[in-house]
C-alpha cells in the first residue's frame, strides 16, 4: 500500500445539541486535534548494550564513564540508568530493597523475555522460505523456554501484515502460528520467486531493465516501510523485545543490482520517471547519479533502525535460503544500528538465531535532553565507555506525535480488517454515471455508543476518522480524514451513529478499494474496515455491485474532510435522519433485518433480470426491484425482507446482458 503522505490538518466534529435546538439535531465545529508540537526540549532514551570489543559484558558503569556523540556532536549526559542485571549488578528477586538501582533493576529481571517472529514472505523464495519456516520451528521446539513471551507476524505484498499470535507462552500455539503463515494463500508471494528472472532481463540494460528495477524498488519500499511502522508500534510493549526477522532477498541497492549497458547503471529518481518517455532514451543516458534510489532505501533504513531502538527493540536479521552481498549489508546496517546481530549464510545461520536475546542483559539507559523538533529526524550516535568506543552505532527516531499518528494509520491501513476493537462499516455507493466517468459516495458508519467512556471522564467522547480510496494498485489515492466529538446521553455514554459521508466526482472507470479505520482517542482502540467495487467504462457496458446496505437506520450524517494543506472551515450542521447505512463486504444480519442491494448497469439494454437468492441449493426470487436513472447507467434497488429466509448462506445476483454481478450475506438466528 502506498504510504498516506499528510499534514495533519484535521476537521473535527461536534455531534451534540446547540441552545434551543432539539436533542434529535447536532452542530458541527472544530476542536483541537492535540497534535500541534510544541516548542523547547525534550528528554530522549538510549537503552544500550554494555560489552567490550569481545562482547563481554561491562557492570558498574556509571554517567561519568559514558560520552556520545549525536550526529557528530558531543552531547551532554542528561542521565544514566544502571539495568545490567550481570555478575554483582542482578538483584536477589527474593530480598526486599529500597535501592531506586535495585529496583529499576528487578523490574527488569520480573518482566519475561519477549520475542517477535517476523516472515517477510514478500522477500523470501521458495528456498529461503522453506528454511526459515523450518528455522522458525526448530527454535519454538528447542530454545523457547517457559518464560519466553512470543508473538507471530508475517507480512506479503498482497495480503499485508498479519498478527498470527499475540505474545503467548504456549509453544503449541506459537508452532500452529508458524504453520498458518506458511500455508496462508496470500502469504505466498511471486515477486521473490521472479528476482533472478528480473535480472536477467537486464543484461543488455534495456529500458525493460529500467521498470524492472523501479519495480523491485517499490516492492522493497513497501516491504520496508511495513515492517517500519510495526517496530514504532511495538512501542507500546513496555518490555525489551528481540525481533527475529526472517528474510532472503531484500534489496536496497537497486541501482546497483540491476546496472548494465553504459548509461543505464543507475535508476532516475522520481522526477524524472515522471518526465521518461519513449523519445527521451538519451535524456535517460544522461541520468548518471551512481545508485540514485539508493539514498531514498538507505534513509528508510535507518528508520528502522531508529525505530527499532525507541521501541526497546534489538532487530536480529535471520538470512535465509541464497546469501547476497546486498543482503547481507542489509543485515548487518540493521543489526548494527538496534545492537543486534546477523548471518551471512547457511553457516552461520543456526547460532545467530539460538544466541538472540540470550546474553545476559547489561543494558544502560542514555539519556538526553534535545530540541524538540518539528519533523521526524534519525539520531545516529557513537557511544565510548572509558574511551572504548561500543561495537553497536546506534540509530535512534525522534517521533512527533504527528508521525506516530501517521505510522499507526499506515499500519492499520495496511490490514484494516484486522482490527476489530470498534465496529466499522464501509460502502463505495456510485451515483451517476457520464459517458466516461463516475459520481461515487464514500460512506463510513460508525456507532459512537461504543467508544469507550467513563461516567467519571470530563470528555465526551471522541473518536478519529481516517480513509483511503484508492484506483488500480493504489496509482492514484485520495486521503480522508476527520476528528469528532460526541455529546453523552442520558445515561452518560454517547449514543447513536454516524454517517461519514464524502463525494467524489468524475472519477474514471476501474476497480477502487476503500479502506478505513476509526480510533477511540480516550482508549486507543482501533476499528477498521476495507471494501472494494468494479466501475465499469459507462460507454462499454457492464455492472457494478451490488452493494449491500441496511435500509432504514436513525443516524447522524456527518461530512468526512479530504485532507488539505489548509484547516477547512467549520462544517455545516446537520439532523438525525433516518435512512441507509452500509453494511461492508462480509455481512451478518438476524432473521428479520431487512437487507438493501444497489447494483447499476450500464449495459443499456433491456431491463435486468429478476434477482435470485440462492440458499441450500434452492432459488427464490423476490418482488420486482425499483429501477432509476443514475446518469447514462441505471440503478437497480431491492430490499430482501429476511423473515421469509431461513437461517443459512445465501448469494444476491443480478444478470444482464451476459454479465452476473453477485453479493453473499449469512442469515443468523435472532438473538434471544
Amino acid at each position: 500500500m502506498r504510504g498516506l503522505g499528510i499534514s495533519f490538518v484535521l476537521v473535527a466534529v461536534c455531534l451534540c445539541p446547540a441552545r434551543g435546538e432539539s436533542p434529535t439535531e447536532s452542530v458541527i465545529e472544530p476542536i483541537d486535534i492535540e497534535f500541534t508540537e510544541q516548542t523547547g526540549r525534550s528528554l530522549l532514551f538510549i537503552d544500550v548494550e554494555g560489552v567490550d570489543q569481545q562482547g563481554r559484558p561491562l557492570t558498574g558503569l556509571r554517567k561519568e564513564d559514558f560520552e556520545i556523540r549525536v550526529n557528530r556532536i558531543w552531547r551532554k549526559i542528561y542521565s544514566v540508568d544502571d539495568l545490567c542485571l550481570c555478575g554483582d549488578a542482578a538483584p536477589d528477586p527474593d530480598n526486599p530493597t529500597t535501592d531506586p538501582a535495585q529496583i529499576a533493576r528487578l523490574a527488569v529481571i520480573q518482566t519475561p523475555p519477549h520475542f517477535v517472529l517476523y516472515f517477510d514472505y514478500s522477500q523470501l523464495g521458495a528456498g529461503g522460505r522453506v528454511q526459515a519456516v523450518e528455522q522458525a520451528r526448530r527454535w519454538a521446539r528447542e530454545m523457547m523456554r517457559p518464560a519466553d513471551r512470543v508473538m507471530v507476524v508475517a507480512y506479503a505484498t498482497d495480503a499485508g501484515l498479519r498478527t498470527l499470535t499475540d505474545f503467548t507462552g504456549n509453544r503449541d500455539e506459537v508452532l500452529r502460528a508458524i504453520d498458518e503463515g506458511a500455508a496462508a494463500a496470500d502469504m505466498q508471494d511471486a515477486i521473490p520467486q521472479q528476482q533472478q528472472l528480473r535480472r536477467n532481463m537486464c543484461a543488455d540494460g534495456t529500458l525493460s531493465c529500467y521498470h524492472t528495477g523501479r519495480q523491485e524498488y517499490r516492492h522493497a519500499r513497501r516491504s520496508m516501510e511495513t515492517l517500519r511502522n510495526f517496530l514504532t508500534d511495538l512501542d507500546e510493549v513496555p518490555a525489551r523485545k528481540t525481533v527475529l526477522l526472517f528474510h532472503e532477498n531484500a534489496t536496497i541497492f537497486p541501482g546497483r543490482v540491476y546496472g548494465g549497458a553504459p548509461g543505464h547503471d543507475s535508476l532516475p529518481s522520481f522526477d524524472a520517471v515522471r518526465n521518461f518517455g519513449d523519445t527521451n532514451l538519451e535524456r535517460l543516458q544522461r541520468m548518471r547519479r551512481d545508485g540514485a534510489l539508493v539514498p531514498d532505501l538507505i534513509e528508510l533504513e535507518e528508520q528502522l533502525g531508529g525505530s527499532a531502538t525507541a521501541s526497546r527493540a534489538v532487530v536480529y536479521p535471520i538470512q535465509c535460503g541464497s546469501a547476497s552481498t546486498w543482503t547481507v549489508n542489509f543485515g548487518a546496517n540493521l543489526a548494527d544500528q538496534t545492537g543486534g546481530s546477523y548471518n551471512t549464510g547457511g553457516r552461520d545461520l543456526r547460532a545467530v538465531l539460538d544466541e538472540a536475546g540470550r546474553r545476559c542483559p547489561c543494558i544502560y539507559r542514555i539519556g538526553l535532553e534535545l530540541p524538540r523538533k518539528k519533523k521526524s529526524f534519525v539520531l545516529h550516535t557513537k557511544i565510548r565507555v572509558a574511551g572504548m568506543t561500543l561495537p553497536s552505532r546506534y540509530r535512534v527516531q525522534y517521533l512527533t506525535r504527528a508521525d506516530r499518528w501517521m505510522r499507526k494509520a499506515q499500519l492499520v491501513l495496511a490490514n484494516p480488517d484486522q482490527w476489530r476493537d470498534l465496529d466499522l462499516r464501509a460502502a463505495v455507493v456510485p451515483l451517476q454515471a457520464s459517458a466516461r466517468t463516475w459520481d461515487v459516495s464514500v460512506q463510513i458508519a460508525f456507532d459512537i455508543g461504543s467508544l469507550k467512556v467513563s461516567p467519571m471522564d470530563d470528555h465526551n467522547g471522541e473518536w478519529e476518522i481516517a480513509a483511503l480510496l484508492a484506483h488500480e494498485d493504489f496509482r492514484k489515492t485520495w486521503e480522508m480524514l476527520g476528528v469528532y466529538r460526541a455529546r453523552r446521553g442520558d445515561d452518560g455514554q454517547p449514543q447513536g451513529v454516524v454517517l461519514h459521508e464524502r463525494l467524489f466526482e468524475k472519477l474514471k472507470p476501474g476497480r477502487y478499494e476503500l479502506r478505513a479505520f476509526v480510533r477511540d482517542r480516550a482508549a486507543n482502540l482501533f476499528g477498521g474496515a476495507s471494501v472494494e467495487i468494479e466501475l465499469p467504462a459507462p460507454e462499454k457496458g457492464g455492472l457494478s455491485g451490488p452493494v449491500m446496505l441496511s435500509p432504514h437506520e436513525s443516524h447522524y450524517r456527518s461530512p468526512l474532510p479530504v485532507r488539505k494543506k489548509r484547516r477547512p472551515k467549520a462544517l455545516p450542521a446537520t439532523a438525525r435522519e433516518d435512512g441507509p447505512l452500509p453494511l461492508g463486504n462480509h455481512v451478518s444480519v438476524s432473521v428479520g433485518q431487512a437487507v438493501q442491494f444497489l447494483t447499476w448497469d450500464c449495459s443499456g439494454g433491456s431491463t435486468p433480470r429478476p434477482t435470485a437468492l440462492l440458499g441450500d441449493g434452492e432459488s427464490w426470487t423476490p418482488r420486482p426491484a425499483e429501477i432509476r436513472e443514475a446518469g447514462t447507467c441505471v440503478e437497480l434497488s431491492d430490499i430482501v425482507d429476511t423473515r421469509q429466509l431461513e437461517p443459512g448462506h445465501y448469494v444476491y445476483e443480478v444478470t444482464t446482458g451476459g454479465e452476473v454481478a453477485a453479493a453473499v450475506f449469512d442469515v443468523e438466528p435472532r438473538e434471544r
